[in-house]
């Protein structure tokens, strides 16, 4: 009885174990994504900006000019 007993704690200890281990992966994963996520942002801040510099830049050279 108590080698099934031993077993039986055995068994639920390697469950846990099992499941901190996935938790762990899904955290590494999570972490991965946005790290990834982080970057990818920037690169769309960064287009998004030179866009708006390149418009006013077209705003100055179209603007109206005053005739005096």
């Amino acid at each position: 009885m108590k080698e099934s007993q031993t077993n039986i704690t055995y068994r639920r200890l390697e469950l846990k174990l099992s499941k901190i281990a996935a938790k762990i992966a899904d955290a590494t994963d999570l972490s991965r994504q946005a790290k990834e996520l982080a970057v990818n942002s920037e690169h769309l801040l960064i287009d998004a900006q030179t866009e708006i510099d390149d418009l006013y830049i077209s705003l100055e050279d179209c603007g109206p000019t005053s005739e005096s």
